[in-house]
């Protein structure tokens, strides 16, 4: 599921970068953007994301308060921040100063470097960060239920949802206008709510899927999240405001992915897996590789007609750098912190008193004489 949300970004974010590189372009067509714009990719993808993250991410924090903080805050640090720090100096350098001729004082940019540059007031140097910053904030939230005993407890997942998906659809109806709260903030919490119910569903699966209370919070909150596209969709469709129309489908299409995923289709083509595995480094890189693979293609020196391909061709060759570099970046960068991570988080078995330490019986190192033998 994250290698496909992953993709749909890829596409979305491609396509409306490369229908601008010539007059051409748009002339073999544009159904590559148009179907990705009315659907949203983008945004569908994101979503998807956030409700995966609620899903896999409670249950890592486990065990008594101490071990279980210091456990899940290197392997969180060193899953995110490493790929993370080289995606914003990539991205510095290839996409503000290379691609948009921007040069950044060192306070911003190294502000980018926390991943919670926006809550710090500063700009972030690709724009699809602030996702990473809605997942930072997921994490201290759940550390608070975590330290106070609630996390792992479907109720704790379920009043989070209601109180952010209310806070939202409130905003967005226009009835809190009066505290003059910017639209972003009521859209983040709006994702917070769909990261909690990603929660819910988890510990709805891990009670044996019983038609309980979980299964009425499941359904009844999941109504609350999708109450303002829906109505937004039955307003505005047909003949209204396409950004209402596309706000509702893309919020519907995001949750339809996670539930197709997690219900009825089990996907193991080795190659889909590890599209998976590496769906975080090509989230984060794509935009470099399309933004520096753009701006050598207007340098004077490029040949025109490769200004002038189809959209899709250029969605499909970006696709596959954007992959190949992933899987780069994985190799030598994700997986060594990874596997660092664990190596620092890991609880050696105790040996009892009463028994010889491994490789000895009755006082004789079984290994030693064996390899004598």
């Amino acid at each position: 599921m994250r290698g496909t949300a992953a993709c749909l970004v890829v596409w979305m974010h491609v396509s409306e970068a490369c229908l601008l590189l010539s007059p051409q372009v748009a002339a073999w067509g544009t159904w590559p953007y148009d179907v990705a714009r009315y659907c949203d990719f983008g945004r569908v993808g994101v979503l998807s994301f956030f409700i995966i993250s609620g899903f896999v991410i409670p249950p890592s924090l486990r065990g008594p308060r101490g071990p279980g903080l210091r456990k899940f805050m290197i392997r969180r640090l060193l899953r995110l921040y490493p790929a993370y720090w080289l995606a914003v100096i990539l991205g510095y350098l290839g996409v503000q100063k290379l691609a948009f001729g921007k040069v950044w004082a060192w306070t911003p940019l190294l502000a980018n470097f926390t991943m919670v540059q926006g809550a710090l007031g500063f700009d972030s140097v690709m724009g699809h960060f602030w996702t990473l910053e809605m997942e930072v904030i997921f994490y201290a939230i759940c550390v608070i239920g975590f330290v106070c005993g609630l996390l792992l407890r479907s109720r704790w997942a379920a009043l989070v949802t209601f109180v952010c998906g209310a806070f939202a659809f409130l905003g967005f109806q226009g009835k809190l206008h009066s505290f003059e709260i910017p639209y972003e903030i009521f859209y983040r919490v709006y994702f917070l709510g769909f990261m909690h119910w990603g929660a819910l569903y988890r510990a709805w699966q891990e009670a044996g899927r019983r038609r309980d209370w979980r299964l009425a919070w499941l359904v009844g909150l999941m109504a609350l999240l999708l109450a303002h596209p829906v109505l937004s969709l039955l307003d505005h469709f047909p003949g209204g405001d396409p950004g209402d129309i596309r706000f509702a489908v893309s919020h519907l299409l995001g949750v339809a992915v996670f539930l197709v995923g997690a219900e009825l289709v089990r996907i193991s083509w080795v190659p889909v897996v590890y599209l998976g595995e590496v769906s975080y480094s090509l989230y984060l890189f794509h935009p470099v590789i399309f933004h520096v693979g753009n701006w050598f293609l207007h340098w004077p020196s490029t040949p025109v007609w490769l200004r002038e391909l189809p959209l899709l061709l250029y969605v499909l060759i970006y696709m596959a750098l954007s992959i190949g570099f992933a899987i780069l970046v994985y190799r030598w960068v994700e997986k060594p912190a990874i596997v660092l991570a664990h190596h620092l988080t890991r609880t050696p078995m105790p040996v009892p008193v009463d028994e010889p330490p491994p490789g000895e019986v009755d006082g004789v190192n079984v290994s030693s004489e064996a390899e004598r033998l």
